[in-house]
């Protein structure tokens, strides 16, 4: 697994409270217990703070799981 994915999982593995083993590309707001809307928020900070970078706002509501924050974080010139 490359660094930043790993860094990627990490970083919502500690946020979301759960071991890293547990994320996954269906990992989601909507299916994990506790990922409400202070801790999407809680989670985009982290991701901007581990990355380097900053999401717009639209970017950051939408970016509900690992694959959307992949991607957004591909758009933004992260590595994987």
């Amino acid at each position: 697994m490359a660094s930043n994915e790993q860094k990627l999982r990490d970083v919502l593995a500690v946020m979301l409270q759960t071991q890293v083993e547990e994320i996954s590309d269906a990992t989601e707001m909507d299916a994990v217990e506790g990922w409400d809307s202070l801790k999407h928020l809680k989670i985009v900070l982290a991701l901007e703070e581990a990355f380097d970078v900053s999401f717009d706002e639209e970017i950051a509501l939408e970016i509900t799981s690992l694959p959307k924050i992949r991607s957004a974080l591909v758009d933004l010139g992260v590595g994987f």
